[in-house]
């Protein structure tokens, strides 16, 4: 406690004329005693207290000193030392007071200018984050999210340090809302596109499996957990467009699969896949891989698939 008065009467001697940085320290100190106010304000009296009960029990304290001074005297003389710094403090304020209406002015003006350049940021990232970019940009999407994250960055060092004006001359502090919304947006858009790009993955794996060796039913439960985990995505992302791909490209497998597993039976014959071709015009023979990298590529060639599924039968 000492400590800091001695830094706070220091620094309350500081001319706050000669430059902005002066006027910036004595409000610092400023802010400081006004922070401390509260909690010294019933500091002592139970300081005291312990000391006098441990004196009647007969212990004694060796508090050392504090300015060559006994700690327990100075303690009897804190109170006294606090509520000097404390009109000290609140004696340079209003002397100062003409310098803080300027700073505050200043100050003001500042964050209306920041909340007009974070207005237009917000509009830009509504506009060309990829909220709505085609599936053949999926890759390309990482390079705008770092570009956005550094952005945001930037926008809240200089958030923050208005926060920081806004506190130090005692000013209503700005919530930055703007600044909130990007970021959680910012996060929920690149999970989607992780997703996205999950399910492509997973989805290009299926296409080296031979006709053969496809087991439909472990690949529909596959898609029934996606299907489930797309169900449990936050409502707000329910109507971008990297949402709606990955859930058609989810949906479109598992319609595609009960139909492979009709397809993928022993009394298909030779015929039956000469039918299929001139049905579909994409599968010319028993492909091992043929309908797999189909299904897979093309959302069209569900309907192709059942249109012929239902020929056949």
């Amino acid at each position: 406690m000492n400590d800091f008065q001695c830094e706070v009467n220091e620094g309350l001697e500081i001319d706050p004329t000669e430059d902005n940085e002066g006027l910036m320290m004595i409000m610092t100190h400023i802010r400081d005693v006004r922070k401390k106010m509260p909690s010294m304000a019933t500091i002592f009296g139970p300081l005291k207290d312990m000391v006098y009960l441990l004196k009647s029990h007969g212990i004694t304290l060796d508090l050392g000193t504090v300015n060559n001074e006994p700690a327990i005297d100075y303690l009897e003389r804190a109170p006294m030392l606090w509520d000097s710094i404390v009109n000290k403090t609140f004696k340079v304020k209003e002397q100062i007071h003409p310098l803080q209406i300027r700073e505050v002015d200043a100050i003001k003006a500042n964050i209306v200018d920041f909340k007009k350049k974070m207005s237009a940021f917000n509009s830009n990232f509504k506009r060309d984050a990829p909220f709505a970019w085609p599936e053949d940009r999926r890759l390309d999407v990482y390079k705008s999210f770092d570009s956005y994250h550094l952005q945001l960055a930037e926008i809240e060092a200089e958030a923050t340090h208005f926060n920081e004006l806004e506190e130090l001359f005692d000013l209503a502090r700005s919530n930055h809302v703007e600044l909130k919304t990007m970021n959680s947006e910012l996060t929920l858009l690149k999970q989607c596109w992780d997703f996205l790009n999950a399910v492509t993955i997973l989805f290009n794996s299926w296409q080296s499996i031979l006709w053969s060796a496809i087991k439909t039913d472990d690949l529909l439960d596959e898609v029934k957990l996606l299907q489930n985990q797309l169900k449990k995505s936050n409502r707000q992302v329910k109507h971008w467009n990297v949402f709606t791909l990955t859930q058609s490209k989810i949906n479109n497998m598992a319609a595609v699969l009960p139909l492979i597993e009709e397809l993928h039976t022993p009394s298909m014959r030779d015929r039956h896949w000469k039918s299929l071709t001139a049905i579909t015009m994409k599968v010319s023979e028993r492909n091992e891989r043929a309908l797999m990298k189909k299904s897979t590529r093309d959302e069209s060639f569900a309907k192709l698939l059942q249109t012929a599924s239902s020929t056949l039968n």
